[in-house]
């Protein structure tokens, strides 16, 4: 990961580990990073320990702290892909331009053309529907909250019924050679906790080139309901905060300063989950294009 500070970017050099413990926010989506940042022209490398209201403590390899104000930073980078600043902290979430959260991932296929990349993801797509309906996804929950006082399945099937993805192709165009594919995504909380049960709707968006082809997972949308009254959605936590509403985009949920824990946990899954979609795509062009290469 790079911090970016004022208009400058500082280069990582070597790899470094990242474990962010907030004191209000407790981000499992920044852990087992690698961070090296710059601040007041030096290059400090260690670990985020904590995030202050108007500071982050910062601990270097020395064991030595410091405290950096929120002020002094712009964005985070990993990955190719920019955490930007939201209401004083880190982004949970990463951005793929200014305006849009997302992932992306662009994929070199050498000797493909567009049109035959485009056919066989279509294939993939269409012979493993299954894997873009992510029900009951094994750790898709927060243990702590789930473990202790878990959904219960027997409640919340009306729910489930309703956020069937049984033919996840939403749009396909052979001559522009341009897939879109509508992925859904049930996350559970717990009975009491302030994330209850989240489906969470997006897109996968794939532009085919020859020789390369690019994934993009955005339009992230979520319904948000009482575990307990399956029907009746709920806002997140007891704060009249629009932010904070029942259902929207997550652009406008990364916003909301309720229920920071949860919503770490939340969004770490979501994005190492869409990056396992992402590969899920990927494998399988891979696969095709190798058993292509053995026909003959």
């Amino acid at each position: 990961m790079l911090l970016y500070f004022g208009q400058n970017k500082f280069m990582p050099r070597i790899r470094l580990c990242l474990t962010v413990f907030l004191i209000t926010v407790v981000s499992a989506a920044f852990s087992q990073q690698h961070m090296i940042i710059g601040f007041n022209n030096d290059t400090l490398k260690g670990r985020i320990m904590e995030v202050e209201k108007r500071h982050v403590i910062f601990m270097m390899e020395n064991n030595e702290t410091k405290k950096i104000p929120h002020t002094s930073i712009s964005k985070a980078n990993k990955n190719g892909l920019d955490y930007p600043m939201l209401n004083g902290r880190l982004s949970l979430f990463p951005y793929i331009n200014s305006e849009k959260a997302g992932l992306f991932e662009v994929v070199e296929a050498q000797g493909r053309s567009a049109a035959e990349l485009y056919k066989q993801a279509y294939e993939i797509v269409n012979s493993n529907a299954v894997e873009f309906n992510r029900f009951g996804d094994v750790g898709n929950s927060d243990a702590a909250f789930s473990t202790l006082m878990g959904v219960r399945s027997a409640s919340t099937q009306v729910v489930d019924l309703m956020h069937k993805n049984d033919n996840p192709v939403k749009y396909s165009d052979p001559i522009s050679q341009k897939l879109i594919v509508r992925v859904v995504n049930r996350y559970e909380g717990g009975q009491f906790g302030c994330v209850r049960l989240v489906w969470w709707e997006y897109d996968l968006i794939l532009n085919f080139k020859d020789g390369r082809y690019r994934m993009e997972l955005t339009n992230f949308s979520y319904n948000h309901y009482n575990n307990g009254s399956s029907v009746v959605r709920i806002q997140f936590g007891s704060f009249d905060e629009i932010e904070c509403k029942s259902s929207g985009n997550i652009e406008s949920l990364l916003q909301c300063k309720s229920c920071i824990i949860e919503f770490s946990h939340m969004y770490s899954y979501l994005v190492a989950d869409s990056w396992r979609v992402m590969k899920l795509v990927e494998d399988g062009i891979k696969k095709q294009s190798t058993k292509k290469d053995e026909d003959w």
